[in-house]
């Protein structure tokens, strides 16, 4: 297995981008299938850690095909 832990739009060393909150976290979602896409990546394993689980919860409803499992650890309500 290869961990890969980027950092979400508005942290770290990402680029400034503005974040449309009225999307729920769509910006991020869209970011992590970018970078799916980018590295070749057909069927994976995803881990949502604090918001990171929001963002998974909603990764798995649009890309489900593409996962094979989420695991979510202390994340936030799915409201």
């Amino acid at each position: 297995y290869r961990g890969i832990a980027p950092d979400m739009r508005g942290y770290g060393d990402t680029e400034t981008l503005p974040i449309n909150a009225t999307l729920g976290f769509g910006d991020m979602v869209a970011d992590i299938h970018a970078l799916v896409q980018a590295l070749g990546l057909t069927r994976c394993h995803i881990v949502g850690h604090s918001m990171g689980g929001g963002i998974v919860m909603k990764y798995a409803i649009a890309h489900a095909a593409d996962l094979l499992s989420i695991t979510l650890a202390d994340p936030m309500p799915p409201y």
